[in-house]
């Protein structure tokens, strides 16, 4: 969990504690772990801060009482307006609150707290750069030169970026790796939120037959690979993917075309994205992405697949280097 986000959501509970104490709905438990209790819909549950802000965004129409007693994140006022409807209790992010609980309603459409500032996030620059570094980890003990030369990277973006991980406390001062997990973890959120939706070239529809059986469509991973379930199947054969979801590539549309007859469509079910990262990975792609995609579906034995992957093959690739 993100200390920025467990500390945001506590600032939060401490400004509204006298509304909701009144309400029975915020106590602290024997360990002095702020919590709130909520009874959405008639069904109780005592969710701590650290397990609501580990709460894994759905579709709101998917979100019943008992997968969620409160929404905790970011939503827009259609959004809003829906979990009113349907008494579903949200903190939403921007700043409005709505929380239904024992008989007892306490709303707000009027901003009682600050938005969540996003400065402890990374740069669009500075995520890809990061994607780099982290595909080929001895890179972090290089010169910036040699890392522009062999990547075209931006020095300036690499001191930038450096400059970040060192002040949270994961690189020293020769830039090499503290918390390896800690830099991944900060990466894969950024890479998700931020970076992923700009790489999306379109929806596409593969031909029936790869629908059916993604083993049928051979991939030539000098340019592209499988990402999501599949990438994770590949991995680590514990995962059973089913169906494509998504693909990197570094084709046009035109060549996606004329090489494996994937199709622009927008009721297309699989998502194309540009593959921006050198080098031939198989037909997984590397293994920082696949744990990415992973991650962030909030199923829990994707998040097993994805724990798999970084125990298995990225710890390793993590190991200590020495300084040129």
């Amino acid at each position: 969990m993100n200390p920025s986000l467990q500390g945001y959501l506590s600032g939060v509970l401490t400004t509204i504690e006298t509304e909701l104490m009144r309400a029975k709905l915020y106590f602290e438990d024997d360990n002095r772990q702020s919590s709130i209790c909520l009874d959405a819909c008639d069904f109780q549950a005592k969710w701590p801060i650290c397990e609501m802000m580990a709460w894994v965004e759905e579709p709101i129409e998917d979100r019943t009482a008992e997968s969620a007693p409160v929404y905790i994140g970011r939503l827009t006022k259609t959004q809003r307006t829906q979990m009113r409807a349907h008494r579903l209790s949200y903190i939403d992010f921007n700043g409005y609150l709505h929380l239904v609980a024992n008989g007892v309603l306490i709303d707000s459409e009027i901003k009682p707290f600050k938005p969540l500032r996003q400065d402890y996030m990374l740069s669009e620059g500075e995520l890809r750069a990061l994607t780099l570094l982290l595909v080929r980890p001895e890179m972090f003990s290089w010169p910036n030169r040699k890392v522009k030369a062999e990547t075209d990277l931006g020095i300036a973006t690499l001191s930038r970026l450096y400059s970040k991980l060192r002040s949270r406390k994961l690189l020293n001062n020769q830039n090499l790796m503290i918390e390896p997990h800690g830099i991944l973890t900060l990466w894969a959120q950024g890479f998700c939120e931020r970076l992923q939706a700009n790489l999306l070239i379109g929806n596409y529809q593969l031909p029936p037959k790869a629908m059916a059986d993604w083993k049928s469509l051979p991939l030539e991973t000098s340019d592209t690979h499988w990402g999501g379930d599949i990438a994770g199947n590949l991995l680590t054969g514990y995962l059973d993917a089913k169906k494509p979801e998504k693909i990197y590539t570094l084709l046009s549309p035109y060549e996606l075309k004329a090489k494996y007859m994937i199709m622009p469509s927008a009721q297309g079910q699989v998502k194309i994205y540009h593959r921006f990262w050198p080098d031939d990975h198989g037909p997984a792609g590397p293994e920082i992405i696949a744990f990415a995609d992973l991650k962030q579906t909030g199923d829990p034995r994707a998040i097993e697949t994805a724990n798999l992957i970084y125990e298995g093959q990225i710890k390793k690739s993590f190991k200590p280097v020495t300084k040129e």
